[in-house]
């Protein structure tokens, strides 16, 4: 009688740990599914699938750190500003070591004033990466605001030498070489900054905006 009662209970256990296996397996599968085709996407600039697929895997694990951080990169492709935000701050929570996200959470309380946030922000960068081209930027756009120029031109430099590719760090020196009243040094920079990186909306701005002044008209 004995034997008969503990095969039954050792059936529905082991049935009972492979179906949680299976789900956990399963659960798993998707997440790696929607992560790939989410990639994809965004990698196509189809931001609403982009978007779709990011949401699917935090429906699945709201913890998941890739998809909140590329939801928010989707987001602010889509100019979802405030929910672009939202979600980095959510990464930076979940991975406070979240280097990334951490800029890209500083930079939005830059725009909008949060001075003390973005403060905090910066100290934990200069202790996570000091040489990161976006905390020299993020270092850089608050001594602006503190009219410190001259280390601010410093910290745009360093960030253009740092990684040549990101266009934040030539906006951030013509920017400053423009209220430095260098408007030649400034347009220099925002050329080579749009040569390097075509795309860069705020280099094209800084650009039309140097010709308007000099009544030119890019070629």
């Amino acid at each position: 009688m004995f034997m008969f009662t503990k095969a039954p209970r050792l059936l529905v256990f082991s049935l009972a740990s492979a179906a949680l296996l299976a789900a956990c397996g399963g659960a798993e599968d998707r997440i790696a599914g929607h992560l790939e085709r989410g990639r994809t996407y965004f990698t196509e600039e189809n931001w609403d699938k982009a978007r779709l697929e990011f949401m699917n895997v935090l429906q699945i694990d709201d913890k998941n750190v890739e998809a909140r951080f590329r939801l928010g990169e989707t987001l602010e492709k889509l100019k979802d500003l405030r929910g672009a935000a939202g979600s980095y701050l959510r990464v930076v929570e979940l991975d406070p070591t979240h280097v990334e996200a951490r800029i890209k959470a500083a930079q939005f309380m830059l725009i909008s004033g949060q001075m003390e946030e973005v403060k905090t922000h910066l100290a934990e960068l200069e202790r996570l990466a000091p040489e990161h081209a976006g905390t020299l930027v993020l270092r850089g756009s608050l001594r602006v605001s503190e009219r410190n120029f001259d280390a601010a031109l410093a910290d745009a430099t360093a960030a253009i030498a740092a990684d040549p590719k990101e266009s934040n760090g030539y906006a951030l020196k013509a920017s400053v070489l423009m209220a430095k009243g260098d408007k030649d040094g400034a347009l220099a920079i925002a050329k080579t900054g749009v040569e390097m990186i075509p795309k860069a909306g705020s280099l094209w701005i800084i650009l039309a905006t140097l010709h308007a002044e000099r009544n030119e008209v890019e070629e």
